[in-house]
């Protein structure tokens, strides 16, 4: 190998090293505070195709970012082939009712739900809908003055 050839080779190694170490894993970028960077995440978690996976979709179902919301969605109709009532353009009121589905679904096929930032991680499924539905009735008073 010739000198250009080194350096070229060398080049190349050093940003893919950056490239990847900047990125980080999935999990980190499922946190970020970069909306990109979470949809990287979510088709990450959908290409890999695992349902097991699917509890963190479900999570970013809740994601302040509307994009976020239809990958994810996107990402859980190509695993499951169903959107569960859920529309990532909805009111935060129908988008609660529809997480509440997704982690009783998540239950039914033995997939433990990861924790949401609505009243919906718990696994008691029979009051999940009932503190769902308070904590949206706070956020309209707050809203709403």
């Amino acid at each position: 190998m010739n000198k250009l050839s080194v350096y070229i080779f060398a080049s190349f190694m050093m940003a893919l090293m950056t490239s990847c170490a900047s990125h980080g894993s999935w999990q980190t970028r499922l946190t970020s505070d970069d909306p990109a960077e979470r949809i990287r995440a979510v088709k990450h978690i959908t290409d890999a195709g695992d349902i097991k996976l699917a509890s963190h979709l479900v999570t970013c179902l809740e994601d302040e970012d509307t994009a976020v919301r239809f990958y994810a969605i996107m990402g859980l109709e190509r695993l499951t082939g169903d959107r569960r009532g859920y529309t990532y353009h909805g009111t935060r009121k129908e988008r609660v009712a529809a997480v509440n589905n997704w982690q009783k679904y998540l239950i039914e096929i033995g997939v433990t739900p990861k924790p949401t930032t609505s009243a919906t991680a718990s696994p008691d499924i029979t009051s999940m809908e009932g503190r769902a539905a308070t904590q949206v009735q706070e956020e309209d008073k707050k809203e709403n003055g």
